[in-house]
């Protein structure tokens, strides 16, 4: 069996291929004949940014990489408005070869910082989903308010021995304690890739968890948010002027599929009740938070008035497809490191 270091390498050698070869054309042609790409990212970070960070390295792309990636998307495929990719999508008129839409979820500060110049400079569109209830707070994603606190946790217990039992005290209902453990120079890299891997998003930490972790550590949760930052309303509003639209992403981000019908219903009116009048008159559409969704919920969705929805569920889009249920390729630096990677990526061919 092949290592994952020479698994990574075949992908980037065939990768080259596709791109160099001749293949990437003929693909284009037949393949992606009235299809689309949706391509989905969230956060959009310089190295001193991802260095303070909470959040799991698979969804972000650094700043310079996002730069040339909007350059080479600009150069191969057609970079569609959401009422382009509706009209496709439906039927109205067929998708151009190659097509694609750029999504960010969670609307996060660094999006107006770091990607919003990139799209106005190559004049490219895009749409941005809200969970409504985050922009313009200082409040962090349950997970990445963990991470950062865990993160202190480790380097606090490594220099005060009576802090690291009321430590992992907190820690060990959570399944984290052993982080105390650590023993890696780069702290920060080994918490956030075991946070991400021991807690699932269906399992979200209680408030009154973070809380009592923060005050062993002396901090506010409301600090935590400083990292981590969502939008201001200004910054929604200077995306929407820079050609962005606004679609809903709930009000508080709660995985939908662990709710019951009535919660599911509040998420998702709540937050239609604020995007709509900011996506007027762009088709108004909706990303299932962490992409868990059902056909139920689906059709809440669709009750609410949206026109379109989007899932994590990986694959291209063709034209008669579900509007609920829109697939999306997520793009993240590991995977798109290089341009014959994010090339292939964006077209379905790896």
């Amino acid at each position: 069996m092949l290592s994952a270091q020479a698994r990574a390498a075949a992908r980037a050698a065939l990768a080259a291929a596709f791109r160099w070869s001749g293949a990437m054309a003929l693909w284009k042609a037949t393949v992606l004949k009235n299809r689309a790409t949706v391509l989905m990212y969230h956060r959009v970070l310089t190295p001193a940014q991802a260095a303070r960070a909470g959040s799991h390295p698979g969804i972000v792309v650094t700043a310079e990489t996002f730069a040339w990636q909007m350059a080479l998307l600009k150069r191969h495929c057609h970079v569609l408005t959401v009422d382009e990719f509706h009209a496709g999508l439906t039927g109205t008129r067929p998708f151009p070869p190659a097509s694609c839409l750029i999504t960010f979820d969670d609307g996060w500060r660094d999006n107006v910082e770091n990607a919003l110049p990139v799209l106005e400079r190559l004049k490219m569109p895009a749409v941005l989903f809200l969970p409504v209830g985050f922009i313009g707070k200082r409040r962090a994603f349950w997970r990445e308010a963990l991470t950062q606190l865990a993160v202190r946790a480790v380097r606090a217990s490594r220099s005060s021995a009576a802090l690291r039992e009321p430590l992992a005290a907190i820690m060990r209902p959570l399944g984290l304690a052993h982080l105390l453990e650590l023993r890696d120079d780069d702290v920060h890299t080994a918490v956030v890739a075991q946070v991400s891997d021991t807690l699932p998003a269906t399992q979200p930490v209680a408030v009154d968890d973070l809380s009592r972790l923060a005050e062993v550590l002396g901090v506010s949760l409301e600090s935590l948010a400083d990292a981590d930052a969502f939008m201001t309303w200004d910054d929604v509003e200077t995306m929407r002027r820079g050609g962005v639209a606004i679609g809903g992403h709930g009000v508080d981000h709660r995985v939908l599929t662990t709710l019951s019908a009535g919660e599911v219903r509040a998420e998702i009116e709540g937050s239609r009740e604020v995007v709509a009048p900011l996506a007027a008159p762009a088709t108004l559409t909706f990303s299932y938070p962490n992409g868990y969704w059902t056909p139920e919920i689906a059709a809440t969705v669709r009750t609410a008035g949206y026109r379109m929805a989007f899932t994590t569920e990986a694959g291209l889009v063709s034209a008669g497809d579900d509007p609920w249920s829109v697939r999306r390729v997520n793009i993240h630096e590991a995977a798109t490191a290089s341009p014959a990677m994010f090339l292939s990526r964006v077209m379905g061919f790896l």
